[in-house]
């Protein structure tokens, strides 16, 4: 069984198909987290940062259009950053994919996720 967590918005298009793709998957042990109602904390944040192995800055959605311009230069520092989203996790990027808990994918675009699943657990969706 693999464990698996999605933090997901259900207002989201791309979380919505992402679900619908974990859940092609046998063997899977899906948790939905709508990060809305139980938005992680920052150590939580800094932990999946570990996991996607990227910049803290790509867990946060700066294109949107009401992002707060004036936030950018707190976002220099990392901790800063990570408290910062975790006060305003509107901002999360999504949807995140989360397997066993060591490694994980910001599954945009969609198609992405299928690889990312196969290079990790050698599974393919159930046909």
């Amino acid at each position: 069984m693999i464990n698996v967590q999605i933090l997901y918005n259900p207002n989201c298009s791309k979380s919505r198909q992402a679900l619908a793709d974990l859940q092609q998957y046998k063997d899977f042990n899906i948790d939905v987290i709508d990060y809305k109602q139980a938005p992680p904390d920052a150590v939580r944040l800094a932990q999946i940062v570990e996991m996607l192995d990227v910049d803290t800055k790509a867990l946060i959605r700066t294109e949107d259009s009401d992002f707060p311009k004036d936030v950018a230069c707190t976002l220099n520092n990392q901790q800063a950053c990570l408290s910062w989203l975790a006060q305003h996790i509107d901002y999360l990027q999504r949807p995140i994919v989360i397997l066993n808990n060591q490694h994980a994918i910001i599954a945009r675009p969609p198609a992405d996720l299928h690889a990312f699943i196969r290079s990790v657990t050698h599974q393919p969706p159930a046909s």
